[in-house]
């Protein structure tokens, strides 16, 4: 859980979250490799990956979020941080690029209603 000065720093709100996620090195690899999150945000994610991203790179995300259900979200995010935590396991923290105000608006009122 973060504390509220790390709380203090961001745009959005996070919530401890666990959802499936394919992500994919926008122009590196086609191949989609598959993970969870950790926490989400109307801005951003954290989520581990199996390889370290290097900050500002460009990846693509899909989701499956409770509050679309039956579809599976595909976003633009931009690398934030990646930090290693063992052998070939990181956490990788992303900031979405381009939602669309209907789409912030839907996951400003999930993360509200999930707030511990």
């Amino acid at each position: 859980m973060e504390n509220s000065e790390d709380q203090e720093k961001r745009k959005y709100f996070r919530i401890d979250a666990s959802y499936v996620v394919s992500y994919r090195a926008r122009k590196v690899s086609p191949d989609y490799n598959i993970s969870q999150t950790k926490n989400i945000s109307q801005g951003g994610a954290v989520f581990t990956t199996n390889r370290a991203f290097v900050k500002g790179m460009f990846i693509t995300l899909v989701m499956k979020l409770p509050f679309l259900p039956g579809e599976k979200l595909k976003v633009e995010a931009e690398v934030v941080d990646s930090k290693k935590l063992g052998e070939n396991l990181y956490d990788t923290r992303v900031k979405f690029i381009g939602l669309s105000e209907d789409l912030l608006q839907k996951f400003g009122k999930f993360i509200e209603k999930n707030k511990p």
